[in-house]
């Protein structure tokens, strides 16, 4: 206590570096529950708290395996899904459900629809794309379904007048979409052979849930039966594909910052060691013994971890909150509980914090304590006792390496995040124990670019005659250079090779077509009106534009008969507006062509002979190849004419500029085609998805980043004040020799700067190989990875 209390300016910066470490590890592990909460509440609202959930592997259960389950009476039904594909007022796609839940489900004006009144709800944005309110008449027109394929098509338009309007939450099925909510027993009666998407139940009264859960599998046989929680993890996995790479990510930075806080720790108390290397001689003189003196200095450490870490945990949790309600004042799509949130994981950060500082206080505890007593009685300065570096310090280091390599090739051959980070944190360690060697010979390497004179001398032997503390100078910034570079790096990284698979996938940055009216005698392809293609040119956001026609035509063929709107496009014409220049290449005279996973889905080879049918009966040969245009059939010039000779302008694709505001892009298009029967499609929106969410991740990371940085900006003050309180007497001898006051600093400033620089290069080095080696563990085994170094962020970071 008399320890703490003496030296608690010196501690202040360990506790600081703590504190920071605490914070950034509580910050990640809680904004990753928040994550996960906010995931389940937004795919999962409500089931985690039922007992049983009934689901179908077809997607749809039959009405009457439901009734069962309501008159079982060992079960309860408390809430079931019904969803109805179909067309509001016979044109637009809209889907009729059951009343949803979950969070931002709410009623906005008007009342709950009632199913003795048999009136309906419409989603907000769905009353203002049609212009109907409350006490409107709508009218729905159910589609095909799989329930249905065996009685035909659905028939018969309904109408309903509308009770209410609301909002009708965050559901991922209903996103995007037009919705009418529709009590169950109307819709019912709308729809009878269709299937429910899921059923909620609750075990009655007295009924225990291994019963209740055998009644329902005898009642739905062949149905996926799970417990709630065991339901709403499944959801929250396939909505995450698995893994949660962004948890994992952040975990990765806290790992490297607790490192990097116990550097700053074990600095700070050989700091304040050195200085109270005769108070410890002197209390051996007085009878202590070594384990009093350690255990006396640990207990130190002790008391100081505890309270700091606290302070970071609390720190943490706040710091987590305000991100959380940053999002959803944003309204970033990220879903997340903004809402108060304290649970058992913030004690692992606090334990962390603890041990972190006990441990890092152990070593230079056991050199300090090494000091014999008769130091005391020497008259001048005394310094903590050294060792030189050795041959067990570089066999630990080499193992570490080597085990640390083995790890990153592990998660690039299996891609496996938990082996890269294993991996990076175990060859970093390795680094920072060979830096007794690495950090003097780089130096001296780069000494020999810094001219010739005394100062530059003095610099260079300042380095490499005390390589132990020359390592431990630069270890903080190599710490924060490294994480910098590998943030900046592998967030271009991934952005280059996420674009590049969706510039494969779809080479169209937006593409207008009509719809198509099957249900008309013949079929019709709305075209594009001549003021909306025009128009849509003349915006400022596109660089390009093709008119291509169209036509709804029958291909049959190798076992496939499928009707499908056939968009007439030369490769010639439209190879300046795509992406990936090969998309149409296999495209000539005399073929057809559609994306290689639907002919994969369709059965049919690349090469078959198929049979085009125009509306009008026309008919044409054609073979058919994989084409990158994810539109669907696509069909050369030649071909479409022999089909569909009178064929109108069914698409326009257009090549948007780079550098153009997407977003702003697709929103004038929406709004020119609202209203004309058009369908937007592209890879437009797919790319500004997801530049917006690597924003977001790069925002939250370079957040948490800023703290690790700070906690290396402490490390280097402390190792810095380190130097110069260990060689106070040399630089005083060398003033005595002659040695000028300016060079004496220049000779200082020289040393920084070699050992910045020196530190910076090898970090910038790791940076790069950890990002790529953290994007490829992230990536599937089947994605091409494209490295992307941006050379001005990095010569910045320089």
């Amino acid at each position: 206590l008399a320890g703490v209390r003496a030296h608690g300016r010196r501690l202040a910066a360990t506790a600081l570096a703590i504190v920071l470490g605490v914070a950034f590890l509580t910050t990640t592990v809680a904004a990753t529950e928040r994550m996960e909460r906010g995931v389940q509440e937004q795919v999962a609202a409500g089931v985690a708290d039922r007992d049983l959930v009934v689901t179908d592997p077809t997607g749809e259960l039959a009405a009457e395996v439901v009734d069962a389950l309501r008159r079982e009476p060992a079960l309860e039904v408390i809430d079931t899904t019904l969803v109805v594909p179909g067309r509001r007022g016979g044109d637009e796609h809209a889907l009729a459900v059951t009343p949803p839940r979950g969070p931002g489900v709410a009623l906005l004006s008007g009342h709950w629809p009632d199913a003795e009144a048999g009136t309906v709800a419409l989603s907000v944005t769905t009353a203002r794309a049609a212009g109907l309110d409350v006490g409107d008449e709508v009218t729905f027109v159910p589609d095909h379904g799989p329930a249905a394929q065996e009685q035909g098509p659905r028939s018969g338009a309904r109408t309903a007048r509308v009770a209410g309007l609301m909002d009708v939450g965050q559901a991922p099925h209903l996103l995007g979409q037009d919705v009418l909510v529709v009590p169950e027993p109307v819709l019912r009666g709308w729809a009878p052979a269709s299937g429910y998407r899921e059923v909620l139940l609750d075990a009655a009264a007295g009924t225990d849930p291994a019963t209740a859960r055998a009644a329902v599998e005898q009642l739905a046989p062949g149905a996926i039966v799970r417990s709630g929680p065991e339901e709403a993890r499944q959801r929250v996995a396939q909505s995450t594909g698995g893994s949660d790479v962004l948890g994992s990510v952040l975990l990765g930075f806290g790992a490297v910052a607790l490192c990097t806080t116990a550097l700053v720790i074990a600095n700070t108390f050989a700091i304040v060691l050195a200085q109270r290397v005769r108070e410890l001689a002197l209390l051996r003189c007085v009878g202590a013994t070594r384990r009093q003196l350690r255990r006396s200095v640990l207990v130190e450490a002790a008391l100081l971890g505890s309270v700091a870490s606290a302070a970071g945990v609390l720190t943490g949790l706040g710091a987590a909150w305000g991100l959380a309600r940053l999002v959803t004042a944003q309204g970033w799509e990220l879903a997340v509980d903004d809402g108060f949130l304290l649970s058992a994981a913030a004690l692992w950060p606090w334990l962390a914090g603890l041990l972190i500082t006990v441990l890092a206080a152990w070593w230079p505890t056991r050199r300090a304590t090494a000091v014999p007593p008769v130091h005391a009685l020497h008259p001048g300065e005394l310094a903590a006792p050294r060792s030189r570096a050795g041959t067990w310090r570089l066999a630990a280091g080499v193992v570490l390496l080597l085990a640390g390599a083995a790890g990153l090739a592990l998660a690039v051959s299996a891609s496996s995040v938990t082996a890269g980070i294993a991996g990076g944190v175990l060859s970093f360690l390795g680094v920072l124990v060979l830096a007794v060697w690495l950090v003097p010979w780089l130096i001296r390497a780069l000494g020999r670019l810094a001219g010739r004179g005394v100062p530059r001398q003095v610099a260079l032997d300042g380095v490499t005659t005390a390589p132990g503390r020359a390592a431990a100078a630069s270890a903080a910034l190599l710490v924060g250079v490294t994480l910098v570079t590998m943030t900046t790096v592998g967030a271009a990284t991934a952005e280059r090779t996420a674009l590049l698979e969706i510039d494969a996938a779809n080479p169209v940055d937006v593409l207008v077509t009509g719809e198509t009216h099957w249900e008309e005698e013949p079929p019709r392809a709305v075209a594009v009106p001549g003021h909306v293609a025009t128009e849509l040119a003349g915006l400022d956001e596109v660089r390009a534009d093709l008119a291509v026609p169209g036509a709804p035509v029958s291909i049959e063929g190798g076992g496939l008969q499928e009707e499908a709107l056939a968009l007439g496009v030369d490769p010639a014409e439209a190879a300046p507006l795509l992406r990936d220049p090969a998309a149409l290449a296999g495209l000539s005279e005399g073929t057809v062509g559609a994306p290689a996973d639907l002919l994969a889905a369709r059965g049919l080879p690349t090469g078959t002979d198929v049979t085009v049918t125009g509306p009008d009966g026309a008919t044409t040969t054609a073979r058919v190849v994989p084409v990158g245009l994810d539109h669907g059939w696509v069909a050369h010039p030649s071909v479409l004419a022999e089909a569909a000779p009178q064929a109108a302008t069914a698409g326009v694709l257009l090549r948007l500029a780079d550098g153009a505001d997407t977003g702003e892009a697709l929103t004038r298009v929406q709004q020119l085609t609202e209203g004309e029967q058009l369908l937007v499609t592209g890879g437009a929106g797919s790319r500004h998805a997801l530049t917006e969410q690597l924003d977001l991740l790069v925002l939250v990371t370079t957040a948490l980043l800023g703290v690790a940085v700070l906690i290396a900006l402490v490390g280097i003050g402390n190792t810095l004040a380190l130097s110069v309180l260990e060689r106070g007497r040399e630089h005083a001898l060398l003033r005595a020799l002659g040695l000028a006051r300016g060079q004496l600093r220049g000779a200082l400033a020289l040393e920084g700067v070699l050992l910045a620089f020196g530190s910076a290069l090898l970090g910038t080095l790791l940076g790069v190989l950890y990002a790529w080696a953290g994007v490829r563990s992230v990536l599937p085994p089947d994605v091409a990875m494209t490295l992307a170094l941006p050379v001005g962020q990095l010569g910045l970071v320089l």
